[in-house]
């Protein structure tokens, strides 16, 4: 049995033309990699340009710029290990709880502490602005959810239904009225703020 030689068609190379979208993704190079110190416990966008993102770690929340991917600010002025760094949707503030249970809210611009909310007795692992921008969410380990206002320096709601550490929550975007936890006690829980 007489085999046949396979002939290989050889097709024409193409230019190296780039199209508009190869050359923006050909400009990054290899993924970012930031050490830091101690563990993170957080990470949050800016929600406006240019895009800064807060990392949370150890006793300080460093913010980034997405261009350099360097550090930008630093705010250390925590008593304890800082927990949740959160942009508001204006991106002029940041908020974050501690392992001591304060919530402070600090001004970008000048990394001045606005605002301190010292009710919490154990450490707060969610601190979050509500949809509504004059609001506060924190979940802490005591147990509580509490919705604060900005201007009042008050917490005017308390939820106190959960029975273990309260370690995730969030505000509807679509609703800032309903507030939805989790708990170390397995369960998921939905808040009507207006009840």
């Amino acid at each position: 049995m007489d085999y046949q030689r396979v002939v290989v068609r050889r097709h024409p190379q193409t230019g190296t033309k780039h199209s508009h979208d190869s050359k923006y993704w050909r400009q990054f190079k290899n993924p970012v990699f930031i050490k830091n110190q101690s563990p993170v416990t957080a990470i949050h966008f800016s929600p406006v340009k240019p895009h800064r993102y807060a990392v949370t770690s150890g006793a300080r929340v460093q913010i980034y710029s997405p261009k350099t991917q360097r550090v930008s600010k630093t705010i250390a002025r925590f008593q304890d290990n800082a927990r949740s760094g959160h942009f508001r949707t204006d991106g002029k503030l940041l908020v974050a709880g501690d392992d001591s249970g304060n919530i402070q809210i600090f001004d970008l611009s000048t990394r001045a502490i606005l605002r301190n909310f010292h009710e919490h007795k154990q450490p707060v692992h969610v601190a979050k602005f509500s949809s509504d921008p004059t609001k506060i969410l924190s979940c802490s380990d005591d147990t509580t959810v509490r919705l604060w206002s900005i201007p009042t320096s008050e917490d005017y709601l308390t939820f106190k239904d959960h029975t273990d550490y309260v370690r995730t929550g969030m505000v509807s975007l679509a609703n800032p009225s309903l507030i939805l936890t989790g708990s170390y006690d397995s369960t998921v829980r939905m808040f009507d703020a207006r009840e």
